[in-house]
């Protein structure tokens, strides 16, 4: 396994800032110096003007020459690798004498590098080579070329085989340089006399140029400016060259890094030394020939054919379907039987390239067997199953039937900067270089998945025509480094699986655990998430319960398919407890995915607290009289409404940036766009339902300075303030720090908030079997009404709901009967009354809900039976038992219920859970404590929102928070939605 302080590597670099020249300074392990500041030595030398060099870049550079170094197989055995020195001296306007150019180096650290293995190569402008794919394509120039032929030809592996001629190594030559012998060539080999044209273009140039022998120095330099890698040869003569050359090209073929392979051959070739050879290139064009890269290449080109054509066992897939489809699908897939274990031995393949010619001969049999009768089997498949998924309703079943899973392996990163597949019976290494797949698919070999996940093909709509999903798949690395972009978009087809996202990681530095998450999400919808767990440990042996593991964290549900005709959503948070006392954030939006963790668990349940506490006080005084009656008319002094916001905003910023102060510069300029815009969509995921975090509070303007004693800020209603003079200079703000409506001026501002700007839909995690709801049809039944309160509201509110021609709940109605009978089901459930939790005889013993009132029940003397009240083990009897609300309308439920004439939600949590899982479209309740008459005005506003307007839910509840400020009542943020914003009702 190759750890991370191993990966070695160094560059520097000259350049030149106001006429002084500066050493910049990056390694292997992440340092980087790009300032001298004041602690800098002056280097000065006939070769160069002086140069400074920061102390940082001296201890880093010995740092790296300490460390241990990477060992080799080659065939003489173990070696050790020598730290590569990329030096970028172009801004020195010197390319040769070798000679000098290594002295200069040599010279700069001359107390550092004494004594010390290191390999000295040169850096000008070098660009990044393609990609290579075998075979390495070979080509010669000059007439000297026959010699390098026979070079191979002496070598029985190169002959002998009957594939590496063929797939593995190709070899050209001819005379006279031409386009034909320089584009689309890996290796390129200028022989003494032949000069490339400087008409070729960067485009045109292979990976590696080597230049044997005198070539004119504005060839070289044209050279090193456009090609990834250029090593000069100084011989006398070709045939002094030849066996260096075939040394040479021994080492990359046998998956060295071209610094490696020269080291090689030098070692091999005792008349040549290190001024006779130099090499150009950098830390990536020196690793882009070795050979693992071509069997990564021809790995991912056996993938793509493996997943277009691989629903899992087709004996079995075949049999779901009708005999005509089946017998199609069974003559489609004749005698393809071996190709699961071709795919198999593909993907697993790690040829030992670095010992002789084994691992080069292996993998050319493995391409030859590909292109010769993989291949055209798989174009027989595929041609096979093209009628079915081009007939419409056969491909809706070919999806639906498919069962493909997200799918996770890791690879592991040796010594030879090889990805091998990492057993997750094995713990990680600190510090250690890994690479994590993922696809959505059949389960793999080396799966690190545990646990059943669920199907992806039902989250999805079904889709009619060939162009399948595009899914993005991100990681939020949380303990882990991540050295690769989070996000990768995938292509799933209607048949087989998805493409590949690789993510590249590195582990903590210490020995413990190591966590990360990664989510499959359809736009900014997230379909299922995953938490990776793995041990870390500096003793990696193989252990009999699995040390690496993912397994189904969140998932919103499990169908999806009407996510086509969802709403775009416009970000998307989650707020977790990662079970080490913090909790974690992730975020992902159009352009940016990001997770911040280590959030102090005492801040997340103070914002609960203290947004309850806040609307609490603004309900009361001291007296425990109302302040802000519902029913009422505004005061005309609206000083102690203003200073309810001022309350909400500061602590609403407060928490704000305590989630938030640990984003990166992307996520802080998105951050930023997001307070300039307006009725955005949020989608936030909620693991419990009883966890919640005051989101609709959370306040993204600039919070005026406090000045102690001073008078308090103004607060803008969404419009400029009328201030006279004396006001305008006393709040005025000289960076334009207001908010949008008054930036001159430090306010508060009713805009800031997120729940009166935007649109916030929250969802419960937890598995469903029904899709999310995104119209109810009302049927029969507009309204169910359950109300158990005898006060003014509810009196009031019931007139109200005349509108709707309701079905009201009597002591002799069957409200179970009527939610778990389709002809029956309303649009919408509301229950508004007062929840008991105390234990009293006869009555159900747990939290509970009287469904009708009480003094209407005809005998008091007689106990009330448990079908009258609602509660969880009336619900959860229902759903143990698999009834689920099946068919349209699925209703929007509204828990409006109270205790001591407050409503709370704690009590109501296993019954918002019950109503989710049983299918409601929606369930809207409380987050905090609130009055019964702005219980009863929320419904019937609500209701008139969704009904008579025909306003989505999250209108509807951005609606009622915004009305609520704008009538100076600082009630709002009270109801939160579970379910879609996008929910109507028709």
């Amino acid at each position: 396994m190759n750890k991370a302080d191993k990966n070695k590597w160094v560059k520097i670099k000259i350049t030149k800032r106001n006429d002084v020249l500066l050493l910049l300074y990056e390694d292997g392990h992440g340092n980087k110096v790009n300032l001298t500041g004041e602690d800098f030595r002056e280097f000065s030398s006939h070769y160069s003007p002086p140069i400074r060099i920061p102390a940082l870049a001296d201890k880093y550079l010995a740092i790296m020459l300490d460390a241990p170094p990477r060992m080799r197989d080659t065939v003489q055995g173990v070696r050790k690798v020598p730290l590569a020195i990329f030096a970028d001296i172009s801004s020195l306007d010197l390319i040769s004498p070798a000679d000098d150019l290594f002295l200069l180096i040599k010279d700069m650290f001359a107390s550092i590098l004494a004594d010390k293995s290191y390999q000295l190569l040169f850096e000008a402008g070098a660009t990044q080579p393609r990609p290579f794919q075998f075979p390495y394509d070979i080509s010669v120039i000059g007439h000297g070329y026959p010699h390098i032929y026979g070079q191979f030809n002496k070598s029985h592996w190169y002959n002998d085989s009957p594939f590496i001629k063929d797939y593995a190594i190709r070899l050209t030559g001819r005379k006279k340089a031409s386009l034909g012998a320089v584009r689309g060539k890996d290796i390129l080999i200028a022989l003494p006399g032949e000069e490339l044209p400087g008409s070729f273009s960067e485009a045109d140039m292979p990976p590696l140029v080597i230049l044997v022998g005198k070539h004119r120095e504005a060839s070289v330099r044209r050279l090193v400016r456009t090609t990834g890698s250029v090593m000069l040869l100084d011989t006398p003569n070709i045939a002094a060259s030849l066996p260096f050359l075939k040394d040479l090209l021994d080492g990359i073929t046998n998956d060295m890094s071209i610094s490696e392979s020269l080291e090689f051959a030098l070692d091999e070739n005792e008349g040549l030394k290190a001024g006779d050879t130099m090499l150009f290139s950098s830390p990536e064009a020196n690793q882009s020939l070795r050979t693992t890269k071509g069997v990564d290449a021809f790995k991912w080109l056996v993938n793509e054919s493996s997943r277009t054509m691989n629903p899992g066992n087709y004996r079995q897939f075949a049999k779901k379907f009708g005999p005509v489809t089946e017998a199609h699908i069974l003559k489609a897939y004749s005698g393809a039987d071996h190709l699961p274990a071709y795919f198999n031995k593909v993907r697993t393949f790690t040829g030992k390239f670095q010992v002789g010619s084994a691992g080069l001969s292996a993998i050319s049999g493995h391409i030859a067997q590909f292109h010769t009768s993989v291949k055209p089997k798989v174009e027989q498949v595929n041609g096979g199953l093209t009628p079915l998924v081009e007939n419409g309703r056969t491909a809706i079943q070919l999806q639906q039937e498919q069962n493909r899973v997200v799918d996770a392996t890791m690879d592991e990163l040796d010594s030879c900067l090889q990805y091998a597949q990492k057993d997750p019976f094995s713990p990680l290494l600190p510090a250690g270089k890994y690479r994590l797949n993922i696809n959505v698919g059949q389960r793999s070999p080396g799966s690190l998945m545990v646990g059943d996940a669920g199907p992806v093909d039902p989250m999805l709509p079904a889709k009619k025509n060939k162009q399948g999903h595009l899914l993005e798949i991100i990681v939020f690395p949380m303990d882990f480094k991540l050295g690769s972009p989070a996000n990768v978009t995938v292509k799933l087809p209607q048949l087989g699986a998805s493409e590949t996202a690789s993510f590249l990681l590195e582990t903590p530095d210490a020995t413990s655990s190591a966590q990360l998450r990664f989510g499959v999400f359809s736009g900014n919808y997230l379909l299922q998430a995953f938490l990776l767990e793995a041990v870390v440990n500096e003793n990696d042996h193989k252990d009999l319960t699995q040390q690496i593991t993912a397994k189904l964290d969140d998932a919103n549900s499990k169908k999806f398919t009407n996510i086509d005709v969802i709403g775009k959503r416009d970000l998307f948070l989650a707020l977790s407890p990662d079970g080490k006392g913090t909790h974690s954030l992730f975020i992902k939006g159009d352009d940016v995915s990001r997770d911040i963790h280590g959030l102090d668990e005492l801040v997340m349940k103070d914002a609960q607290e203290k947004f309850g506490k806040l609307l609490q006080t603004a309900y009361f005084d001291q007296n425990g009289r109302q302040r802000f009656p519902v029913a009422s008319k505004a005061e005309t002094d609206h000083e102690p409404f203003f200073s309810e916001v001022r309350k909400l905003a500061t602590d609403g910023q407060k928490y704000y940036s305590a989630i938030f102060q640990g984003g990166d510069k992307e996520l802080r300029a998105r951050l930023t766009e997001i307070r300039t815009q307006k009725d955005l969509s949020f989608q936030i995921t909620r693991r419990e339902v009883n966890y919640s975090f005051p989101w609709s509070m959370i306040y993204d303007y600039t919070i005026p300075p406090p000045i102690a004693g001073g008078p308090a800020y103004p607060v803008c209603m969404g419009e400029p303030l009328n201030l006279n003079s004396e006001q305008r200079v006393l709040f005025a703000s000289s960076d334009g720090d207001g908010c949008p409506h008054n930036p001159d001026i430090y306010t508060y501002c009713i805009n800031g908030f997120w729940g009166y700007r935007h649109r916030l839909e929250q969802l419960l995690t937890s598995e469903t079997p029904k899709d999310n709801v995104s119209i109810v049809k009302t049927e029969k039944t507009q309204l169910v009404y359950a109300n158990n309160f005898t006060d003014i509201a509810s009196t009031r509110l019931s007139e109200k709901l005349d509108a709707y021609d309701p079905v009201r709940i009597r002591y002799d109605s069957d409200l179970i009967g009527m939610l778990w009978n389709q002809r029956s089901r309303p649009s919408s459930l509301v229950v508004f009354g007062h929840m008991q939790i105390n234990s009293i005889k006869g009555e159900p013993d747990e939290p509970r809900i009287l469904t009708f009132q009480r003094d209407t029940w005809p005998n008091p003397k007689i106990p009330l039976p448990p079908n009258k009240w609602l509660y969880h083990w009336l619900l959860d009897s229902k759903i143990s038992q698999g009834h689920f609300w099946d068919g349209n309308p699925r209703p929007v439920v509204m828990l409006i219920s109270c205790y001591n004439d407050t409503l709370k939600i704690g009590s109501l949590n296993s019954l918002i859970k019950d109503f989710h899982t049983a299918g409601a479209a929606a369930i809207v309740g409380t987050e905090c404590d609130i009055t019964s008459d702005l219980g009863a005005l929320f419904i019937e506003e609500i209701l008139r929102l969704l009904y008579k307007e025909k306003k989505s839910l999250g209108e509807a509840i951005q609606c009622f928070n915004q009305e609520r400020f704008r009538s100076y009542n600082p009630l709002a943020f009270a109801f939160t939605c579970f379910g879609s914003a996008d929910l109507k009702i028709e």
